[in-house]
């Protein structure tokens, strides 16, 4: 604890001198120059030397899915900002909120995401488009101005929570059915990944997929291999230059392009059977399914849709169900949290309903539940920006092209900005309960990003996650297993290495 409140205290003394000339970003050219030149160069950010070409990727190889912890580590060493060189990528980290805050408000009508070499070398070579994950400048805007009604309209969204709740239904019988003598449900973090993959096929592909059944086609099995093998390889082979990693990770890349590929047939298939259907009838664009909506759209192509529905898919799935399995962990382990949750819910839900949008409203605790879940596992991992113009930030220059990120499982962790900061304390999001030291930073928490590329499926997923907590608490007692804490590890997302173990007991009839 000494160890984090010098720590604190560094970090703070670091703000403060820094202050003067932390971030500068004006609309008056000759005042970005001045400031640009006063500021201390680039290469003056602190960072660990590495060796040639491959700079720090050794270090990171020996740690595969520890990414987190030496970001965390490179923090405590080096302060709020320094320089992590991996290949190809040279990444600017931060964790100074204000600094964030700057950065991220100013970052232009088009802001251009931290790019995977592999990711575009693959559609190039496979001739795909770009979706909103990937494309940038107006290409980005024209599909995502699309992409937004069905997935980022409330109104819209909630229509979704019927058949959420169906399948929800169905996972919970499957959940009874499978577990063991002792309440475990053994593989839990697949269970979870069907289910949730069920429920955003509802969504994208207006269909059922039959994840949840004990007989799933081998089409399914395929495609959910598929998804893990995509982000896994991701992270073996994204930080060197897609022509090296070919020589370099053979097997891998391998694996990575077939996995990608099995994504786009998917997606292929699926559209190209909606589209068919399109064909036969006649259909309102306010009453039509995620698919049908963008394929009534002439704003983005064929090839377009392919590839949105393909990231939007390979991004909603494993995000949704590892971050219920860090949420199931902390609710089992903590009984007085898992009672207020229920306390909640029997005084939102009448006896013999399930939750709907409109009591989900009434219940804040639910969702401070999951803002503090994501505070202590951000399922996705990092906030990045490519800059689009020379910046400086707490007193360095940032040239133009330059990778500025933000490690959300650090910026989690600072004492400075979270009391007690490894204790699973719900209450500090709900402003009524939480103490004065608890009351949040702006910027100290955005596990879904900010600003115009923040999320598109926000809303999607915590309206999933919340119908889903509800119905198991009507359902089951959650207990713990003796479980020790989850081991974190990081593939593009955060997920316990191990699946969690937490035991469902039937509730007591009162």
């Amino acid at each position: 604890m000494a160890l984090f409140i010098r720590r604190a205290t560094c970090l703070q003394a670091s703000r403060a001198c820094a202050g003067c000339v932390r971030f500068r970003y004006t609309a008056e050219a000759g005042k970005v120059k001045d400031d640009f030149k006063s500021a201390k160069p680039f290469n003056d950010i602190p960072f660990k030397k590495g060796y040639p070409v491959i700079n720090n990727m050794l270090e990171f190889a020996g740690k595969v899915g520890k990414m987190h912890e030496l970001i965390w580590s490179r923090h405590q060493q080096h302060g709020p900002i320094f320089r992590e060189k991996l290949g190809v990528l040279d990444s600017v980290m931060i964790t100074d909120v204000e600094a964030i805050g700057d950065f991220l408000r100013q970052e232009g009508k088009c802001p251009k995401r931290t790019e995977v070499p592999v990711w575009i070398q693959y559609r190039k070579q496979a001739g795909e488009a770009e979706g909103i994950f990937m494309a940038g400048n107006e290409d980005w805007q024209r599909m995502r101005s699309v992409v937004d009604k069905p997935l980022m309209k409330i109104k819209t969204v909630e229509s979704y929570a019927d058949i959420f709740n169906t399948v929800t239904t169905e996972f919970l019988d499957r959940l009874a059915s499978v577990r063991g003598p002792d309440g475990v449900v053994e593989n839990i973090d697949m269970e979870l990944f069907n289910w949730s993959l069920e429920a955003v096929c509802t969504v994208l592909y207006n269909k059922r997929m039959g994840c949840l059944s004990d007989k799933r086609s081998g089409e399914s099995e395929e495609f959910v291999k598929a998804i893990r093998v995509m982000l896994e390889t991701t992270v073996d082979i994204g930080v060197f230059p897609p022509t090296l990693a070919k020589i370099l990770r053979p097997f891998r890349y391998r694996a990575f392009t077939r996995s990608t590929d099995t994504l786009f047939r998917v997606a292929r298939q699926c559209v190209d059977e909606a589209m068919v259907k399109l064909k036969s009838k006649t259909v309102d664009e306010e009453e039509v399914g995620f698919l049908e909506y963008l394929l009534l759209k002439d704003t983005i192509s064929t090839k377009e849709i392919y590839a949105n529905v393909t990231e939007l898919m390979s991004a909603a799935v494993d995000t949704t169900s590892n971050t219920m399995q860090f949420l199931l962990y902390e609710v089992a382990k903590n009984p007085d949290v898992q009672k207020k949750l229920r306390e909640e819910l029997e005084l939102s839900v009448p006896p013999g309903e399930i939750a709907t949008p409109e009591h989900l409203r009434s219940m804040p605790y639910l969702k401070a539940v999951i803002k503090e879940t994501l505070r202590l596992y951000p399922v996705g991992s990092y906030v990045g920006r490519i800059n689009q113009q020379d910046i400086v930030i707490m007193g360095y220059q940032v040239p133009k092209g330059k990778n500025v990120v933000v490690s959300l499982h650090a910026v989690g962790r600072l004492p400075s900005l979270n009391d007690e900061p490894g204790t699973f304390r719900p209450e500090r999001w709900l402003r009524e309960t939480r103490e004065a030291s608890d009351k949040p930073v702006a910027f100290s928490h955005i596990p879904f990003g900010f600003g115009k590329r923040m999320c598109v499926g926000r809303r999607v997923a915590e309206l999933e996650i919340q119908l889903l907590v509800a119905q198991m608490l009507q359902r089951f007692d959650l207990k713990p297993s003796g479980q020790p804490p989850p081991d974190i590890v990081q593939f593009v997302i955060t997920r316990p290495k191990d699946p969690v173990r937490v035991k469902f007991e039937d509730r007591r009839s009162l």
